[in-house]
């Protein structure tokens, strides 16, 4: 099911008698990816009529039948379609699952507990959307990585990187969220342990960190220098959003809707947003949540210990 949204600047002019007049309509089409090579996008179809309200400007249907890759174009016709407006640009539908349920760290909850009064329901959905916004903001700051369990549900496989590959350690610096089995070369090896940040260091206990390293165990064993023969079945990150972050994102979510954390707006963001009149202007505050800061300073010095990791041979 995919999210179609239409917006209509002058929803009267189209419903004028000059134009197409009462009864006028919003016509869908969709096209989809043939599922056979050379895998070219198929004919538009018509697969849904809205009819056009003089006052309402955004339209939105949901497909039943959209998937990720369908595209979807739209034009305004008569009641009787004989008379019809060029199309508007194809474009992609919205994943529901993204518009409903945008990634966060944060839960609505958390961002709600920040306030005296509950705020309205209207507020709540500008929230929930900024809880996404925020998410994505902080991911940035860390450089494009996130904290999220990859895959959300289940297991997959993968190999390491050679370069994470170290003598009889194994470095998996996005965090071990869950680990079913490990084999090398097809058999599966049951003789090692899980270690913390530091290659050879017990794991953290008590605040949800996931195990960074694997460690062999049996004596003299190494892992081989060719990455494809070692194979992890599982899933990386972090198996819960650490308290941190999500206090960062509830807090950064605040600051993006009411503008500083006073909730007021007032608080100013960088000084060339100043107006004309040599004042300034209400903008999300430029601050960062200190909480956010912390945690990123610890993240930085987290694997220090592994510049000094073993370098012994690989078999």
């Amino acid at each position: 099911m995919i999210r179609v949204d239409v917006w209509l600047p002058d929803p009267a002019g189209a419903l004028s008698a000059g134009a197409f007049g009462a009864g006028a309509l919003i016509r869908i089409e969709r096209a989809d990816l043939d599922l056979t090579p050379p895998f070219d996008l198929g004919a538009y179809a018509e697969v849904h009529t809205i009819p056009i309200v003089a006052t309402a400007l955004q339209y939105q249907w949901w497909d039943p039948d959209g998937i990720a890759t369908s595209s979807y174009r739209w034009r305004i016709s008569d009641s009787g379609d004989t008379s019809s407006s060029p199309y508007a640009e194809p474009f992609a539908g919205t994943n529901p699952a993204g518009s409903l349920l945008p990634r966060s760290y944060a839960t609505l909850d958390r961002v709600l507990t920040l306030f005296e009064t509950r705020p309205n329901v209207s507020r709540q959905v500008r929230l929930a959307q900024a809880l996404g916004t925020a998410t994505d903001e902080l991911i940035a700051e860390c450089n494009g990585r996130d904290y999220f369990r990859h895959p959300a549900s289940g297991t997959a496989d993968w190999s390491p990187a050679p370069w994470d590959i170290d003598g009889d350690v194994l470095h998996v610096h996005d965090g071990i969220a869950a680990l079913d089995e490990l084999t090398i070369d097809g058999a599966a090896v049951t003789a090692y342990a899980l270690r913390g940040s530091g290659p050879r260091e017990a794991l953290s206990a008590g605040d949800n960190e996931p195990p960074f390293h694997i460690e062999l165990t049996t004596l003299g064993e190494r892992f081989p220098a060719d990455p494809s023969r070692i194979v992890l079945t599982g899933a990386r990150g972090w198996p819960v959003i650490h308290d941190a972050l999500a206090e960062a994102a509830a807090a950064r979510a605040r600051q993006l809707v009411y503008g500083d954390v006073s909730y007021s707006g007032s608080v100013p963001g960088p000084d060339e947003f100043n107006d004309s009149m040599g004042t300034r202007s209400a903008y999300a505050s430029e601050r960062w949540p200190q909480v956010f800061y912390r945690f990123r300073e610890r993240e930085k010095h987290r694997f220090t210990a592994c510049l000094f990791a073993n370098v012994a041979g690989s078999r």
